[in-house]
């Protein structure tokens, strides 16, 4: 059976801290819930009896307010790139979508990255690193990309099952705070057997039974492996399985394994029925709030293309949409004000 795309495994498996990205009540993954607080404002209407209170409520005038915190904990992932390449005029194309990937999904992603093997005779395990080229961290990702684009194609064999085991022991020391996973990109099939840089040797079969152990291994222990190959690849095959035991294979299309054309869509954020934030009372007057994202005002938007609305037929529950959603799902942190006018009071007899 075919995994969704990581990007949905991302979210639906991101854990949270204060309220963040988690599957919604009917299991689809992405809905921001988040731990909302109210409060009887800072304030009340000070308008007399027969008065009619129609101000957009303020913080020193309001009767009434939700304050939500959240954001979203970031996944971590480890690039695991194979220096022995097949075909350099194809791998070319599979080094730019993967540098742009890591770039432009920096906010969402804690980037590392390991190269693998090193140069000299093929399967050789010196002078292969034991430690990863640059260590996952915060917002590294335009560092990553360009060691990505200046990795060297000098490598000789494809040790994947040595180099699978050791991302997923570095993994392995990392915090058990954030969901983590491994990015192997590739041009063909491993060709050096061993499940250690220590215990390599040429036999390709034996080879590509170690890579999908480890892969399965990795799995089990909680780290997936997306498989990134080009598409002209001639080991479909051999990838496809690579791709099925790391657990994130592609939902569509007739190969299992990423390429340059697919691997964007992997991490694609659909903003649909996600962004949506529970109250913690129903407003008195829901034709008048205010809203403010990290205090910016959200204009209201009943048409749904960039703003908030209540999600109907609820008036204790908003959504954002458009560029608002966006900015939700891409913050780390973020703090939502929802403040609610006075009810027009009633005059007395």
């Amino acid at each position: 059976m075919r995994a969704r795309p990581l990007a949905l495994v991302l979210l639906a498996g991101t854990a949270c801290r204060g309220g963040a990205l988690q599957p919604d009540a009917g299991g689809g993954p992405g809905m921001l819930s988040v731990d909302a607080t109210g409060g009887d404002g800072a304030g009340t209407s000070d308008r007399g009896p027969g008065t009619t209170d129609v101000a957009p409520p303020t913080p020193d005038h309001n009767c009434g307010m939700t304050s939500i915190g959240g954001g979203f904990v970031p996944a971590q992932i480890l690039v695991l790139v194979d220096r022995s390449v097949a075909n350099p005029s194809q791998w070319a194309n599979v080094i730019t979508a993967l540098s742009n990937a890591v770039v432009q999904n920096d906010a969402r992603v804690d980037w590392g990255l390991y190269t693998f093997p090193g140069a000299g005779p093929t399967c050789w395990a010196g002078p292969v690193s034991s430690a990863v080229d640059i260590p996952i961290l915060p917002m590294n990702g335009a560092i990553v990309a360009a060691d990505i684009r200046a990795t060297l194609t000098d490598g000789n064999g494809s040790p994947i099952a040595a180099a699978i085991a050791l991302g997923a022991n570095y993994l392995g020391t990392l915090g058990a705070d954030q969901p983590k996973f491994m990015l192997l990109a590739t041009d063909h099939a491993p060709t050096c057997a061993g499940a250690t840089f220590e215990t390599l040797s040429a036999d390709a079969n034996q080879a590509q039974n170690d890579a999908v152990a480890a892969l399965r291994a990795a799995a089990a222990a909680g780290f997936m492996t997306m498989v990134l190959a080009p598409s002209t690849t001639a080991d479909v095959g051999s990838l496809d399985q690579l791709a099925e035991a790391g657990g994130l294979p592609r939902s569509t299309g007739l190969i299992e394994f990423n390429t340059e054309t697919t691997l964007a869509d992997q991490f694609a954020t659909t903003t649909a029925a996600n962004c949506i934030f529970g109250l913690s009372s129903a407003p008195p007057v829901p034709a008048n709030i205010t809203v403010a994202f990290n205090g910016m005002p959200v204009p209201r938007d009943t048409q749904h293309m960039d703003g908030w609305d209540y999600s109907a037929p609820a008036s204790n529950i908003i959504q954002f949409f458009g560029d608002w959603c966006v900015q939700a799902l891409d913050s780390r942190s973020f703090q939502v004000t929802v403040l609610y006018g006075c009810p027009v009071p009633v005059p007395l007899p």
